[in-house]
């Protein structure tokens, strides 16, 4: 039946049809609404919410999103001039979680109702996770879903209890220098910490490993998008190593304008502190009087420099908390110490930003500095074009210059030393990294870290002024001296490394060898540990990746533990922000919270046999497509039973069936071996067993065969059983298991 997109009612009024359905409660007046009508349903609270995840003891707190609308998109289909636009959905990924609005079809500025898949709960896992939206544009059939942009947020630049209403641009990438504008998008956001303390000292632990696992293989490339961008840093591509050069450059431009700013302002007294209506010289006061009293006490000078560096943080902090936009600020050292002292927040401040608030001067300020880095750059341009220009006219080489012919023989360069500048890519994403982390824990973005380093300085600088640093290092010295270059240095060499041969001790060919053949050795031995190790945590690696795929999905993406992107997402002047007692219609979850589903957690616990966290009874598919056909199969799919003759054969004596689930014996403790190996069924479906054991002092431990088997498109499943597992239960030893397998010649794939 077809539906008309707009249509005009009796007062005279376009009125549009409102996507993607009406509010079931009041659908003969929601299927219809004119412009005004829709922006205003839209701002109303949401009635549907998705709780991400699962509440335990470890969760800090919950981050509370809505999706509300995106304006001035692209549009991405062929086909305008019928109608055909773009079909806009947003993906949102914070930690192991990622979730997906309804499509919204045919719009370049659409809306999400309150009553759509808009509003999301995610559990806060670790305080530095960063929050992760894009907007792209919906297909069907093989070719996958259009990323249009993204936004990464800082969630530690916002206070709890506040509404934050944002507004943001939109961009393809986050990881090159020009970056171009597709459209915005508009979130509603809430965070809520349940111990501010807590939430403190967790920073001090370090970012989970985290990864998403989906079950649809269009869903892949969504949530690399949201992720990563347009470019992939992990292929070969000549504009991301130009950019990496460029950001390097550019590094190094600010780290000169910062260091020539503050001396110029430290040595001329300018007004560096607002305190009221004056700008005072504070840093000056500071530098002249702390200089001339530690000058005339060397002692001082180790805890003087900690100090300093702490100092200089703190000048960062201030000079951010100054910026006109009250966007561009975060919360400070005070706050932080306060709570770390208190174990409590500081009292709640009314929180009230207003929309356009100090736009103007905020918009002055950024384009001064626009100017000067433009200005700077051009003129250094300049001056190396006259420069080539003088060199030429000067030139008194006589020699006849042979040109190349190429057309672009940069491009060609370029394109030919891919095996050489590949690595050179890599190596410059890493430095590109490490400066990226450098500048956001010095210009506060990571305003966690940034306390955490601050504290630390200041502690140390007054530790070693209450300490005796100058005897102290006195006698590090005197011992490392009387350690390290004393005689009895020769002592060690004629008795402990005389087996060492020296290069001039070395006579001919076999003396040669054989001394290479001993260093290699030596290196043999001593990653041997390392190899052992290593291969432990592959194996763990490999055994929770299989458990993943077995629960969420065989498609899987790793998510940033830091955000390390070259540029920062800042909200738009229209943005508000209102503390919860000003705003008590958008306290979240409201009185009339209406839970739509749940996404499941996907964090697990444990090594040997990861167990999940939270059990969700209400499961949300994360493919934004749930009636596609490829939904279907994927969970309509029906898995034959493993004829159980075939597996008593392959089992040893004694061994029970159970259909309750894994059968471990939760009496003897955690489990202690792992054994897993392959078989193949006369009906040449692909089967693979594991044997888990578990720690038992007392007799005949039990072990637990679990017997899993694959489909025709090699996608792992548990068969039989309510529970959707056939598991075996076998009393015996481990060393009776291993020998009747390898009786059997059952190869085996991996031990623990």
């Amino acid at each position: 039946m077809f539906t008309k997109k707009s249509k005009r009612g009796k007062d005279g009024v376009l009125r549009i049809l409102v996507q993607p359905g009406p509010d079931p409660k009041r659908e003969s007046v929601t299927t219809y609404l004119s412009e005004e009508e829709l922006v205003d349903e839209m701002y109303k609270p949401s009635s549907n919410w998705i709780e991400c995840g699962t509440d335990t003891k470890d969760s800090l707190g919950e981050v509370y999103l809505e999706i509300l609308r995106c304006e001035g998109l692209p549009n991405m289909d062929s086909g305008e001039t019928f109608g055909n636009k773009t079909d806009a959905f947003v993906c949102a990924i914070y930690e192991e979680s990622m979730v997906q609005t309804d499509v919204i079809d045919d719009r370049l500025s659409p809306m999400w109702m309150p009553w759509s898949q808009r509003a999301f709960c995610f559990h806060i896992r670790h305080p530095l996770s960063q929050m992760f939206i894009s907007v792209n544009d919906f297909d069907l059939g093989p070719t996958g879903h259009d990323g249009i942009g993204k936004i990464a947020i800082n969630l530690n630049h916002f206070e709890a209890d506040v509404v934050y209403t944002l507004k943001y641009n939109i961009h393809p990438a986050s990881n090159i220098y020009d970056r171009e504008e597709l459209g915005t998008i508009t979130i509603r956001l809430r965070k809520h910490i349940k111990d501010a303390h807590a939430f403190l000292m967790a920073s001090l632990k370090p970012p989970p490993r985290l990864h998403v696992n989906m079950k649809c293989e269009k869903t892949l490339p969504v949530a690399n998008f949201t992720l990563y961008g347009k470019h992939n840093e992990d292929v070969y591509d000549v504009q991301l190593l130009r950019n990496y050069v460029n950001e390097i450059l550019e590094l190094k431009r600010l780290f000169f304008y910062c260091v020539g700013d503050s001396i110029t302002s430290l040595v001329l007294w300018q007004g560096q502190m607002k305190v009221g209506s004056l700008n005072l010289p504070v840093h000056s006061f500071i530098a002249f009087f702390g200089g001339m009293y530690v000058i005339e006490r060397p002692h001082l000078l180790p805890g003087c420099t900690f100090l300093m560096m702490a100092w200089i943080m703190l000048a960062s902090l201030i000079n951010r908390l100054q910026h006109p936009s009250p966007w561009r600020r975060t919360v400070g050292f005070l706050d932080y110490l306060y709570i770390l002292i208190h174990k409590t927040r500081t009292q709640e401040r009314k929180t009230l930003i207003k929309s356009m608030e100090n736009a103007r001067e905020a918009e002055i300020f950024d384009a001064n500095w626009a100017h000067r880095v433009k200005s700077d750059y051009d003129a250094a341009w300049k001056e190396w074009e006259l420069q080539l220009e003088m060199d030429r006219i000067g030139n008194q080489d006589l020699n006849t210059e042979h040109g190349d012919k190429a057309t672009d023989p940069i491009g060609i360069a370029l394109a030919s030393l891919k095996p050489r500048l590949f690595p050179i890519q890599k190596r410059l994403r890493g430095y590109c990294a490490t400066l990226r982390q450098i500048k956001s824990v010095t210009s506060w973005e990571e305003g966690i870290i940034s306390f955490w380093v601050t504290l630390s300085c200041i502690i140390t600088g007054l530790v070693l002024l209450i300490l005796p640093t100058m005897f102290l290092l006195q006698w590090i010295c005197r011992l490392v001296i009387w350690l390290g270059l004393g005689p009895w240095a020769r002592l060690y060499y004629e008795f402990i490394a005389v087996t060492q041969s020296t290069p001039s001790e070395l006579r001919n060919d076999q003396d040669r060898e054989r001394d290479l053949m001993d260093k290699m050795k030596k290196i043999e031995i001593k990653f041997q540990e390392k190899n052992h190790e290593a291969r432990q945590k592959g194996e763990d690696a490999l055994k929770l990746k299989s458990m993943r795929i077995l629960c969420f999905g065989r498609f899987i993406v790793k998510v940033p533990k830091l955000y390390t992107s070259r540029h920062y997402d800042i909200p738009l002047a229209e943005s508000d922000a209102a503390h919860v007692s000003f705003a008590r219609e958008h306290q979240m979850p409201p009185s009339n919270f209406e839970s739509r589903g749940v996404v499941p957690s996907q964090q697990f616990e444990g090594v040997m046999i990861p167990k999940n966290v939270g059990d969700s009874s209400s499961i949300i598919e994360e493919n934004i497509n749930p009636t596609s056909s490829e939904l279907d199969r994927l969970e309509g799919e029906t898995k034959s039973p493993v004829d159980e003759t075939k597996e008593s054969e392959q089992l040893t004596e004694g061994q029970t069936l159970a259909s309750s689930g894994i059968d471990i014996n939760e009496d003897t403790g955690s489990l202690k071996e792992y054994l897993s190996f392959d078989d193949e069924s006369e009906s040449g479906n692909y089967l693979k067993y594991s044997i888990i054991g578990t720690s038992d002092t007392k007799s005949r431990p039990s072990l637990t065969v679990m017997h899993l088997g694959h489909d025709e498109d090699d996608r792992q499943y548990i068969q039989d059983s309510p529970t959707g597992s056939s598991i075996a239960t076998v009393e015996t030893t481990y060393t009776e298991v291993s020998s009747y397998l390898e009786e059997e010649g059952i190869e085996i794939i991996s031990t623990r």
